[in-house]
């Protein structure tokens, strides 16, 4: 649905007259939003530092499908064999257990860290833009 001009320049008065009732609540308000967005970023910090990526399986994949109606999965290994790309698939087995563990962390891990990194980017990102409007405002 459109809105119409008449509509807008209705919004954008009521932008414009907008007034806090005290300057103290403004800038508590603020201030609470600071210190929320400062947290939310510490704790991102403290999620890259726990989320570590194993290198020693970064030639091995999970694969996890349904057959039957159950949830099963198999790992899958690639390796060079005679200039070629040649990839394994071992089926899931108590001996394998650990190990098809520690892939589906790897990935859960890697996904993790990829939301993360970015949400941390955009808070500090966010945090370094209200400083600089601080300032100029400040002055």
């Amino acid at each position: 649905m459109k809105k119409s001009k008449g509509a807008k320049l209705e919004t954008i008065k009521q932008v414009n007259s907008f007034k806090w009732q005290t300057e103290m609540e403004a800038s508590f308000l603020q201030d609470e939003l600071k210190r929320n967005i400062g947290q939310r970023v510490m704790w991102l910090e403290a999620i890259l530092g726990q989320c570590k990526i194993d290198g020693n399986l970064k030639d091995e994949f999970l694969d996890v499908y349904v057959r039957n109606g159950r949830l099963e999965c198999s790992v899958i290994k690639k390796s060079q064999e005679g200039g070629k790309t040649v990839y394994s698939k071992h089926f899931a087995n108590r001996d394998l257990d650990r190990h098809i563990v520690a892939l589906g962390q790897r990935d859960y891990n890697k996904l993790i860290l990829t939301h993360a990194e970015r949400e941390l980017q955009l808070w500090k990102s966010c945090l370094q833009r209200w400083e600089s409007v601080e300032g100029i405002y400040g002055k």
